[in-house]
């Protein structure tokens, strides 16, 4: 059977005018901060482009503030949303059902462990569950490095400043993020992202970049959306932590999950029936 010229002519020029487009889209997104429906618009049509991009192994995450001004935006985390929104759509919603749920039960299991780290109680429940969460671990130790022989064991509270920190001001956080660079350097393994209460505000904190939020359970949601949505690794210190929010709140598979997430995660269900 011959093949129709005019077909194939048809299908060559559509894919080149989707490359002209991405190559548009994508030079737009390189200078542009404004108007965000228009970057919203490019960003939505070069998915399929950055998501090659980022699961690159010799890409560097934090180079992302500067291929993508728009990045560096309060709105970014809107961008970064709608990625994972469109990867996994059917967790679009799943934190606002299943995330106070949850919480309840950590505050819940905490009590009957007898953790209690705090001087003074939390009221804010999602707050409360979510600082308590690290504590609810041994510690573990890290190791990592070129030689392999690097090794780290944080403490719990280590655990969840690598996680969720709490701070009077933003000097403490970067004395914080100080502190974390000399331990985790000689390991070669980077400071991720991470959670911070400033005063009555909530923080992401991603490679020297701040995003303002509402509220603790908002800045969880929007925070594991960055590292599924860019594909970066959970903090070493807190890989357990992650893993137990990504099992019991989102409801997506793990591999490799240790006996005390597996144990742990058990305990959680009977607070849940």
């Amino acid at each position: 059977m011959t093949s129709d010229p005019k077909k194939i002519e048809s299908e060559v020029e559509g894919e080149r005018e989707d490359s002209d487009e991405l190559k548009n889209d994508l030079i737009f997104l390189e200078s542009a901060v404004e108007p965000f429906v228009r970057i919203l618009e490019s960003w939505e049509r070069t998915f399929d482009y950055r998501q090659n991009l980022f699961k690159e192994p010799s890409f560097e995450i934090d180079k992302i503030f500067n291929k993508f001004p728009c990045s560096k935006m309060p709105y970014a985390l809107e961008l970064f949303e709608a990625d994972f929104n469109r990867i996994y759509p059917e967790k679009i919603d799943i934190v606002h059902s299943e995330g106070p749920k949850i919480c309840r039960a950590i505050i819940k299991e905490s009590e009957e462990r007898k953790v209690s780290p705090f001087k003074e109680d939390i009221e804010d429940t999602n707050k409360k569950a979510l600082f308590l969460l690290p504590y609810m671990f041994s510690p573990v130790t890290i190791k990592k490095g070129k030689s392999n022989s690097g090794i780290y064991r944080p403490t719990r509270k280590e655990v969840q400043e690598s996680f969720f920190v709490q701070a009077e001001n933003f000097e403490e956080i970067e004395d914080l993020i100080s502190k974390r660079s000399k331990l985790l350097d000689p390991l070669e393994i980077p400071i991720q992202p991470f959670m911070a209460e400033v005063g009555n505000h909530f923080f992401i904190y991603f490679y020297g970049m701040q995003y303002k939020l509402d509220s603790s359970l908002r800045s969880l949601e929007l925070l594991y959306k960055i590292y599924h949505s860019l594909n970066l690794e959970y903090p070493a210190e807190s890989k357990h932590v992650w893993q137990v929010i990504q099992d019991a709140i989102f409801k997506m598979p793990i591999s490799g999950k240790s006996s005390n997430v597996v144990t742990f995660l058990n305990d959680l269900k009977v607070h849940t029936v």
